[in-house]
């Protein structure tokens, strides 16, 4: 008969040796902070949101728990975290969650609109970008000709 250990040892190899407090297949610590270590094995959403916290994280002394991990929201530049030393965690949870709404599905018409926007803005790039090259072109050859007449 296989113990705990054994059997977590199964469903993950790295079970064990591996340095991340939150693991997918034992999720014992409800809390995480950005320089602690993320799960390579699995690719749960609470693993890819934790990963892009690392990245943007602006304090790695602030925490994030499980249910903050689990909000498919927008990870943006110096995200942060609770506060350790704060003394009512339940509503700084609830004030972070209302803070960072989840991701909503764009409906047909903003799909459609963006990718107008995209086209638009790709299209102008390249009349720009055309028109940069015909005036270093231009100012090129109009550089050697005074150049050539010099000599």
């Amino acid at each position: 008969m296989m113990n705990d250990n054994e059997k977590q040892k199964e469903k993950c190899p790295k079970f064990g040796t591996c340095s991340a407090p939150l693991c997918p297949e034992n999720l014992t610590d409800d809390r995480w902070f950005p320089d602690e270590g993320i799960c390579t094995r699995y690719n749960d959403l609470f693993v890819q949101v934790q990963r892009k916290i690392a990245k943007r994280a602006d304090d790695m002394e602030k925490y994030f728990t499980l249910e903050m991990l689990r909000r498919n929201c927008i990870i943006g530049k110096n995200i942060s975290g609770i506060d350790p030393d704060c003394r009512d965690e339940e509503k700084a949870i609830h004030q972070w969650l209302s803070k960072h709404k989840p991701k909503r599905k764009l409906t047909e018409a903003e799909r459609q609109a963006r990718q107008e926007v995209l086209f638009n803005a790709r299209k102008n790039k390249e009349k720009s970008q055309l028109l940069t090259m015909t005036c270093d072109k231009a100012g090129f050859e109009q550089k050697k000709h005074q150049s050539v007449q010099g000599i």
